[in-house]
């Protein structure tokens, strides 16, 4: 996963198996991520905070996410749920692209460039995706 690592992308850690004891005191094997802390939180709630970036600011992070969606896309990786709750900040206020539970292949299941299924969040979906 090394090679993976780029500076606005959250950094994986470790992932492993474990065990957790529910509350009718039975056990459950679970898989886990350990991940990169991201001090800065969302920048939904950064902009929700602090209000509109300046022209100078947005294309700052804008650049971010495009060095790290880029990286993505290199590696093979398309992240198919970007949002501002998925863009998270680290303690320099610098953007790390977080939550790839519906990456896929860049290319598509069959390679030809193309993803069939609608996945993502409703409200950030584009038009011709919810309508198919």
């Amino acid at each position: 996963m090394s090679q993976f690592n780029h500076e606005n992308v959250l950094r994986y850690i470790y992932s492993g198996e474990g065990e957790y004891v529910k509350d009718n005191g039975k056990t459950k094997t679970v898989n886990f991520l350990v991940l990169e802390i991201a001090e800065g939180g969302e920048i939904f709630d950064f902009v929700a905070t602090t209000g509109a970036f300046s022209e100078r600011e947005a294309r700052y992070y804008f650049k971010q996410i495009l060095n790290g969606i880029d990286h993505c896309h290199l590696m093979g990786i398309a992240h198919r749920d970007l949002k501002p709750e998925n863009l998270l900040l680290d303690k320099g206020y610098n953007i790390k692209i977080a939550d790839f539970g519906f990456a896929g292949p860049v290319n598509g299941k069959v390679g030809n460039g193309y993803s069939t299924t609608k996945l993502g969040t409703l409200n950030y979906m584009a038009p011709e995706i919810i309508l198919g």
